[in-house]
């Protein structure tokens, strides 16, 4: 089978073969419905009305004054300074990804094992 034929044979096969276990499934339920003690009622509440959202407009300067406004008229809360355990105790070449700045030119490069000031392409 060429190789551009065969993604969509796959695709096909297991296609026709979702669909025959749904079938053979549906088969199963007409031939043995479930007692009466295995059915259970499930109420589900109503969803709360909500308004649509409203229609975003154009993004103009006056949309941001007016949300800086809205915002400037609340108090300020501090967010929780709780980091988990995974962030908090970061080692440096953890954080940058083993990067450290050049001795010559200050600039980042990966950290080796041979990394020395005449390795810098500066």
């Amino acid at each position: 089978m060429p190789p551009r034929l065969r993604k969509p044979a796959v695709i096909a096969a297991l296609l026709l073969a979702s669909a025959m276990l749904s079938i053979k499934i549906a088969d199963q339920g007409a031939r043995n419905p479930p007692a009466a003690s295995e059915h259970k009622t499930v109420v589900v509440p109503p969803l709360p009305q909500t308004a649509p959202p409203a229609e975003p407009g154009p993004f103009t300067f006056a949309n941001v004054q007016q949300l800086a406004k809205e915002r400037a008229a609340h108090e300020y809360r501090q967010g929780s300074q709780n980091l988990p355990a995974s962030l908090a105790n970061l080692t440096y070449d953890q954080y940058y990804g083993g990067a450290r700045p050049c001795s010559r030119c200050s600039s980042f490069t990966a950290a080796t094992a041979s990394a020395s000031a005449s390795t810098c392409t500066r």
